[in-house]
């Protein structure tokens, strides 16, 4: 390849970089713009508004929201660590959130037990 080739090769992978960096930005605001709608709900949730306070129903918003924020931080940081605690948190969610039978429970259990192990050994440690 000449430098010319070089050059223009290298011109279009920032474009590309560029523009879907632009892409992740737009998106990561929309997440926190929702992050915050759903935010004030919060009193309404809790019960202030009619009476009525739903443990499970807040346990589950929170846990959703926890899952959208630690969405937006691997997106962000591209870090491997990052993905497997996304990981984490949706597979205790779905496993506190929804009544499992004990074979579910233990399948998930495995499956973070496995999360840890990946964590632990085959990451690669910073700084």
């Amino acid at each position: 390849m000449s430098q010319d080739e070089d050059y223009i090769k290298d011109k279009g992978h920032n474009v590309v970089h560029n523009i879907t960096s632009v892409i992740e930005l737009v998106l990561i605001a929309v997440l926190v713009a929702g992050i915050v709608i759903q935010l004030l709900k919060v009193p309404q949730m809790l019960g202030f508004c009619n009476g009525n306070f739903d443990l499970h129903h807040l346990i589950s918003y929170v846990a959703t929201m926890v899952i959208t924020v630690e969405f937006i931080h691997v997106i962000i940081s591209r870090d491997f660590g990052s993905i497997i605690e996304i990981l984490l948190f949706a597979i205790v969610r779905e496993m506190v959130i929804y009544e499992r039978t004990m074979p579910e429970l233990l399948i998930g259990v495995v499956c973070i037990a496995g999360l840890f192990a990946i964590r632990k050994y085959l990451t690669i440690k910073q700084g």
